[in-house]
């Protein structure tokens, strides 16, 4: 499989994003029904997708950058407009819903207020307010803080010293969380140096294709890497402490190395995932409301079980897609507009 340098699109990381959305998806949509079992297990990889999308940031935002350079401020300015006002459009919509945040008034408001302002990421209580998948969005900002100053690091030393330098200090962040207090709150073992070796990763390929390199990866190879990715990465997360710190490295080796498997040889699949990819962010930042929207709806119509669980699984998921593409089609044309 080869990816050569020198396009305006790549294919392959518009797949990537979207099959890892609907792994995530998918993965909050059988935690919300606690479905038990091997099933439950098997969609708790799901959430290894978040490591996908980082990497798939660093890439996506390092090659734009590297197209059109843009002063610090500039670059955030791009940024209010095409993430930030989404996302606050969104809070400011499930803050109304009474059942969106346990707590009193002051409490909501109060929560509101940090995600408008964006100290959410700096006070536990908040950072997973109104729907917990919107934690990540805490990280997503730290690294648009800290782009800029990346990007011109990478400028001035090679690619493999840049990716070196940003693994140690993830794995520097991975042993202080491990070994202290701060691994048992998202604020810290969600803080941007966790992820900070694969969004750096994503700098590092997107800088060799801008150079007009050709990637080259044996699928012979993937679905071993993938296997074993997967094991180590399950054998340190039941190991607790500090080697669990290091699980996610491994975890996020074999969920890549199975969807680009699929992206190899599944076709069909190839498509619909780039075609999702369109509306992963909208779909990211509404889909677990939906979720509980529904539930909530038919918890006191229906029993949450056999038939019943299947019903409003589905319902929740057409529903979270429906609202997703008609919210990107919405945020289209207002950013036009601005």
């Amino acid at each position: 499989m080869e990816i050569r340098g020198g396009q305006s699109r790549y294919d392959v990381i518009n797949y990537l994003k979207g099959f890892s959305i609907i792994t995530i998806v998918l993965m909050h949509l059988i935690q919300n029904y606690n479905v038990i079992g091997i099933i439950d297990k098997v969609s708790s990889l799901g959430g290894t997708g978040v490591h996908i999308f980082f990497f798939c940031s660093g890439f996506g935002l390092y090659l734009s950058q590297r197209k059109k350079e843009l002063s610090y401020f500039e670059f955030l300015k791009s940024k209010f407009f095409k993430i930030y006002i989404p996302y606050i459009i969104v809070v400011l919509i499930i803050a109304i819903v009474p059942f969106t945040f346990d707590g009193s008034f002051n409490e909501r408001i109060s929560a509101l207020a940090s995600h408008l302002l964006l100290y959410k990421m700096f006070i536990p209580e908040f950072e997973g307010s109104f729907s917990y998948p919107l934690w990540y969005m805490s990280t997503l900002f730290q690294f648009y803080l800290v782009f800029v100053v990346l990007y011109k690091v990478k400028k001035i030393i090679s690619v493999r010293l840049f990716a070196a330098i940003c693994f140690l200090i993830s794995c520097a962040w991975w042993i202080i969380t491990g070994m202290t207090v701060l691994g048992t709150e998202r604020i810290w073992y969600s803080f941007f140096l966790q992820y900070l070796w694969e969004f750096a990763i994503g700098m590092c390929l997107a800088e060799k294709l801008y150079n007009n390199e050709t990637i080259k990866i044996k699928t012979v190879y993937l679905l071993p890497i993938a296997i074993f990715g997967l094991a180590i990465g399950g054998v340190l997360g039941s190991m607790g402490g500090v080697l669990k710190s290091f699980n996610d490295c491994f975890l996020a080796v074999g969920y890549g190395g199975i969807a680009l498997v699929i992206y190899r040889f599944v076709k069909p699949y190839r498509s619909l995932c780039e075609k999702i990819c369109e509306f992963s962010y909208e779909w990211y930042l509404t889909h677990a409301t939906c979720f509980l929207i529904i539930k909530k709806m038919l918890a006191a119509r229906l029993p949450v079980q056999g038939f019943a669980t299947v019903l409003s699984m589905t319902v929740s998921l057409l529903l979270s897609v429906v609202v997703a593409v008609v919210y990107h089609k919405l945020i289209r044309t207002l950013m036009k507009r601005l």
